[in-house]
């Protein structure tokens, strides 16, 4: 059982930057806003509220992938909420972050056609048994 497991669907907020690990391993970093918003029964309208910013990053073969993707697209992805922590100024700071296992880009369906079915990539299994824990 997992306890950790992260599901987005959003907007791709800048395009992937892909870089190369020391170890030789892509990595790509890039953000996804996700909407908010209620609708209200009274007016008959929905209400939309501000957006939230995810920091999403990707390794191996879901990031070499990425290069395809690009700004405003809308993905659907599934990973593990991340906590890097750092030290700057003397200050003891934390980065969080989605890293992702799986990503699905949906095409908008064409004028009269039927929707194109998602582009799925999905990462192998872990093999970090921590993954496995139960607390």
């Amino acid at each position: 059982m997992k306890n950790n497991q992260v599901v987005l669907i959003g907007n791709i907020g800048r395009d992937p930057e892909l870089k190369q690990t020391a170890k030789g391993e892509t990595m790509a970093n890039f953000t996804i806003a996700t909407s908010n918003g209620y609708f209200d029964k009274q007016a008959k309208k929905w209400n939309e509220l501000p957006s939230d910013w995810h920091n999403i990053r990707a390794f191996g073969a879901v990031a070499e992938q990425l290069h395809d993707y690009s700004k405003g697209q809308r993905v659907l992805v599934t990973g593990k909420l991340k906590a890097d922590q750092y030290e700057k100024d003397g200050e003891k700071k934390t980065f969080n972050y989605v890293n992702i296992e799986s990503i699905a880009l949906y095409f908008k369906p064409k004028k009269g056609g039927a929707p194109e079915l998602p582009s799925v990539v999905t990462a192998p299994p872990s093999d970090d048994p921590a993954d496995e824990l139960p607390f």
